[in-house]
C-alpha cells in the first residue's frame, strides 16, 4: 500500500506496506499443513481439488476436528479448489468455533470478513470484536494484534490512533509477523508516530527482506534511491527494482525514473518510456500520468 503522506518528491514510488495480514496474499499462509505461496496475490500452482476432498474424507474419519473444519474455510474464503464463496466460509469459521471455541485462527479470519464486507456486511467494530477475541485466546497471535493496529491506523470502528497502531504493529513485529517487520519500516521512514529515522527504518526492513518480503526489498531500493542518509546508491536500487520486476509495476515505475534521470545508468528516454508503458498497463496510475503528461 502507498502512503500520500509519505511520497519521496518522484510522484509514485512510496514506500508501502500492507494494511491487513490474515495470511493471504503473503507467503506465509498455511493449509493442511501445507505452505501455500503467493505471487502478487495470487497463489501458485496446487492441487486444491484434491485437498478439498482429503479435507472432506477427513471429517468421516474424524468429524469435527478444528484444523480440517479451517482449512475448508480458508479454501472457500480464497476461492481455491473451490468456487469462491464466503457465506460457505464463514459457515465453516462458524463450525470451528462450536468444536474449539478457543480457536484464534478462525476469530481472526471471522474478524476479516466483517473488516471486508466479505458474505456479510462491513462491520469494522465486529471485526474489532474478534481480533480481540483471538487475541484474548492466544496473546501472542500477531495477525490479529498486527490487524487490531491497523484498524486503529485508519481509524475504523475506533477513533483513529497511529500511536495505538503502532503499539500494536511493533507487538506484532516482536512475535516475528514478517509483514509487521516491514511496517515499522515504513512508520519509521515516514516518521509516522516516532521520529523519522531512516537507519531504524532499514533495519526493520533488513529484518522483514530475511523473511522474503517483497515489499520491504522495494521499500529498501527507495532509501537506496533516494540517498536516504547519505549519497544516493543507485545500482544499488537498480539491482532491487529489477529483481522485484515481476509483474510489479512500481518497480516497473521505479525503472523508468532511473533510466529518464540516467541515475545508476546512461539516461535513455527511450528504456524510460519503455517501462513506463510496461507499468502503466497493469494500470499503474502515475505511469499513466508520465506518458500521456510528458517527459
Amino acid at each position: 500500500m502507498h502512503n500520500k503522506n509519505c511520497a519521496d518528491g518522484s510522484g509514485g514510488a512510496e514506500p508501502r506496506f500492507r494494511m491487513v495480514t490474515d495470511g493471504y496474499p503473503n507467503n506465509d499462509f498455511s493449509i493442511t499443513g501445507m505452505r501455500v505461496e503467493y505471487h502478487h496475490g495470487k497463489p501458485v500452482d496446487a492441487d486444491y481439488k484434491k485437498m478439498m476432498r482429503d479435507c472432506l474424507e477427513d471429517l468421516k474419519k474424524y468429524p469435527n476436528t478444528a484444523f480440517t473444519m479451517r482449512t475448508i474455510g480458508d479454501l472457500y474464503r480464497h476461492g481455491l479448489g473451490v468456487k469462491q464463496d464466503y457465506k460457505e466460509a464463514m459457515r465453516w469459521y462458524m463450525r470451528v468455533l462450536e468444536a474449539d471455541p478457543h480457536n484464534s485462527d478462525a476469530m481472526n479470519s471471522v474478524g476479516c470478513l466483517y473488516r471486508d464486507g466479505h458474505g456479510v456486511d462491513v462491520d469494522y467494530k465486529a471485526a474489532m470484536d474478534w481480533y480481540l477475541k483471538a487475541v484474548e485466546s492466544s496473546p501472542s497471535y500477531g495477525r490479529a494484534i498486527y490487524n487490531i493496529g491497523s484498524l486503529h491506523f485508519n481509524g475504523l470502528g475506533v477513533e483513529r490512533s497511529c500511536e495505538e497502531a503502532l503499539r500494536r504493529y511493533r507487538k506484532a513485529a516482536e512475535l516475528g509477523l514478517t509483514v509487521a517487520l516491514n511496517t515499522m519500516g515504513f512508520l519509521y521512514s515516514c516518521g509516522i508516530a516516532v521520529d523519522r529515522d531512516y537507519g531504524i527504518a532499514m533495519d526493520w526492513y533488513l529484518k522483514a527482506v530475511d523473511r522474503d518480503d517483497d515489499d520491504a526489498s522495494y521499500n529498501i531500493g527507495i532509501l537506496y534511491r533516494n540517498g536516504i542518509g547519505g549519497d544516493p546508491a543507485y545500482k544499488e536500487a537498480m539491482d532491487i527494482f529489477r529483481d522485484a520486476l515481476d509483474e510489479d509495476p512500481a518497480a516497473m515505475y521505479c525503472m523508468g525514473i532511473l533510466h529518464e534521470n540516467g541515475w545508476g545508468v546512461d539516461r535513455n528516454r527511450k528504456e524510460a518510456v519503455r517501462w513506463y508503458e510496461k507499468a502503466a498497463k497493469l494500470n499503474y496510475t502515475y505511469a499513466k500520468n508520465k506518458l500521456y503528461g510528458g517527459l
